[in-house]
């Protein structure tokens, strides 16, 4: 039977602050906010969205994922500019730095 990728999870220490950061980023909505998992996707029926969940462990090595993102080819230089102040003006920082 094949197998699809279903979550993208990333571990984090402040799993409150992980929705506010990706979801406007992404423009996807947060689709689950529990104590113990945060998943932001495109749609509840969408095959692929982002989970952050808990970790107490201290961040010791740089991170080996990461998520690279890209406006689109069609993109001109000053529609990334005004996609990055939009997402900043929301209160994202260029990297959302609770993910562990």
């Amino acid at each position: 039977m094949p197998v699809s990728l279903h979550h993208v999870v990333i571990d984090a220490h402040d799993l409150s602050g992980q929705a506010p950061c990706w979801s406007p980023v992404l423009d996807w909505p947060i689709l689950s906010e529990r104590q113990r998992k945060v998943v932001v996707g495109p749609a509840d029926d969408a095959p692929i969205g982002i989970c952050f969940m808990p970790s107490p462990d201290d961040e010791v090595v740089k991170n080996r994922v990461h998520l690279d993102l890209n406006p689109g080819p069609e993109a001109s230089a000053a529609e990334r500019e005004a996609g990055l102040s939009a997402s900043l003006s929301r209160g994202t920082t260029r990297r959302c730095r609770s993910a562990r």
